[in-house]
């Protein structure tokens, strides 16, 4: 009870308070607002199709933990023993797979999707933009 009273005191209630005053503001009209939350939401969005798309196959065993750290020790960790840097070895292990399953669906999505991208307004080479071989 203490925890839920707490909870409400210092989390929820100001938080409400503040978002109704922010609404009252008409701050949710302004126009680097609505950008600001329109790019929110697409983060979200993609972040929760990986985590339906790929699931559990975000997460590492303890196996992958040491076999990445094995193969990186000394480019990645200077050589140094892995309980010093155990928390940046899973970390990096996290980033790597997300990536690497991240391009796969990627690969899958431009195959999926009609995608054009005009690389001469961007200044880049076209072959440097594109994506999962096409």
């Amino acid at each position: 009870p203490e925890g839920k009273l707490k909870f409400l005191r210092t989390g929820f209630i100001p938080k409400e308070l503040l978002y109704n005053q922010a609404l009252r503001k008409g701050l949710d009209e302004k126009p680097e607002i609505k950008q600001k939350l329109k790019q929110l939401k697409k983060d979200f969005l993609a972040q929760q199709v990986m985590i339906e798309e790929f699931g559990s196959s975000m997460s590492v065993t303890p196996q992958e933990i040491q076999s990445f750290y094995r193969a990186n020790k000394d480019s990645l960790y200077g050589g140094k023993e892995f309980s010093e840097v155990s928390q940046q070895v899973v970390q990096d292990l996290m980033a790597h797979k997300q990536d690497s399953l991240s391009y796969s669906l990627m690969g899958k999505l431009y195959g999926s999707e009609e995608v054009e991208i005009f690389p001469e307004s961007l200044g880049v080479a076209k072959e440097k933009i594109e994506f999962g071989g096409k």
